[in-house]
């Protein structure tokens, strides 16, 4: 009996496909079924779920046409989701459509742009990696950027990036000379009379301990002598505007560092990555003591760690600095600037973070430093030590 149903069964088979019976739309293997689910389920699940509604015997029969007709099915539904999320009216104003568009935006989104509308922002490193990033994003949510750069034609490229509208400027410095970097802060606070957020930001490594016109190690002086210096020179201009913040780029490389007041240009021992880690032990040290300074001030201090970042840190820049080898790791192993940049636009912008002070962050988590970076005598020492190579004293609260 079942092998005469199955002969059965294959000769009215022939016969529909003779008739062309088959290619009718009410034809059983041709006729769409009703879809049990929402169009909102994600585009895998959905497609899982149309291939569980055909049942095993009709894909016995019909394996290679069912497939088909499942995919065709799923993207029909995709394609109705994608026509459901396009805006109705493309051809509205720019300024009505950003307008519009903010009342979709994540609340903690709509807070920060409120925070850093029309502020004005000191970023230093601002024309490659994770600085440039940051800059646009920053002004992207409404900040005035003022960017201090080594190179002019980088600097004028990513004034051209910048959300147009919005008198965004820059100066030129090379921060690895004091001089330089006392001028540049001067320039800044005759222009700006007020100044919401500085960003420390600028670095370098080098390969090859190189000496700077100073007579200073040159990781030392860029990394860290010249935040010391430009944080002085514009600390009456962040005091004018308070609630303000200071944000240093740090690294978790500080780790493993020792600072020996002995030697701090690196004289009787040199490795690129022990002297970079040095440097960034000081800005967390920095960090540390600054803020203690500033403390009721309503002036802010923190410093990050911001992953690692391919970028051209590692790069020479104008005959001045390079590591080859961690250039190399960097752009291979390196996270995206754009990614990286988050981190440093949410300690600059984050409601959350307005009254915290004095701390270091693992991008934007919250982290415990190393036991020296904890060690306030060692962050007393450093200022002081960084006032006399500076020739700089700092006075809170006084112009």
């Amino acid at each position: 009996m079942i092998a005469a149903n199955a002969n059965s069964s294959a000769c009215l088979d022939k016969k529909v496909r003779r008739s062309g019976s088959h290619k009718r739309a009410d034809h059983p293997c041709n006729r769409k079924q009703q879809h049990r689910f929402q169009v909102q389920i994600p585009f895998a699940k959905l497609q899982h779920r149309a291939q569980q509604t055909r049942s095993a015997h009709d894909r016995q029969r019909h394996p290679h046409r069912l497939a088909r007709r499942d995919l065709r099915d799923v993207n029909q539904d995709r394609q109705r989701n994608n026509r459901a999320a396009a805006p109705q009216n493309t051809q509205r104003e720019p300024n009505q459509y950003r307008q519009s568009e903010r009342h979709h935006l994540p609340e903690s989104t709509i807070e920060r742009m409120n925070l850093l509308q029309e502020k004005v922002v000191v970023l230093t490193g601002s024309t490659s990696g994770i600085g440039e990033a940051a800059a646009l994003q920053l002004a992207a949510i409404g900040a005035r950027l003022v960017l201090v750069a080594r190179d002019p034609q980088r600097a004028e490229a990513t004034l051209k990036r910048l959300k147009p509208g919005v008198k965004h400027t820059a100066h030129i410095a090379d921060l690895s000379l004091i001089a330089e970097t006392k001028r540049v802060a001067q320039e800044i606070a005759a222009a700006e009379p007020r100044i919401d957020v500085l960003i420390n930001n600028a670095g370098v490594m080098s390969a090859e301990r190189q000496l700077t016109a100073d007579g200073l190690e040159l990781t030392f002086a860029t990394n860290h002598l010249a935040y010391f210096i430009l944080t002085q020179g514009l600390l009456p201009r962040l005091l004018a505007a308070a609630p303000a913040r200071i944000i240093n780029t740090a690294s978790e490389v500080h780790r493993g560092a020792h600072l020996d007041f002995s030697d701090l240009q690196s004289e009787k021992r040199y490795s690129s990555y022990g002297v970079y880690g040095k440097s960034k032990l000081a800005n967390v040290l920095f960090t540390r003591e600054l803020a203690l300074r500033l403390a009721g001030t309503g002036v802010t201090v923190n410093c990050l760690h911001p992953g690692v970042v391919a970028s051209r840190f590692a790069q020479p820049r104008n005959g001045k600095g390079g590591d080859p080898s961690s250039a190399s790791y960097l752009a291979s192993q390196g996270i995206a600037p754009e990614k990286s940049a988050e981190s440093l636009v949410y300690l600059t912008s984050s409601p959350d973070l307005a009254q915290t002070t004095g701390q270091y962050f693992n991008q934007s988590r919250l982290s415990t430093p190393s036991e020296e970076a904890q060690d306030d005598a060692v962050a007393k020492r450093l200022w002081r030590e960084s006032e006399r190579l500076a020739g700089v004293n700092y006075k809170v609260g006084q112009e």
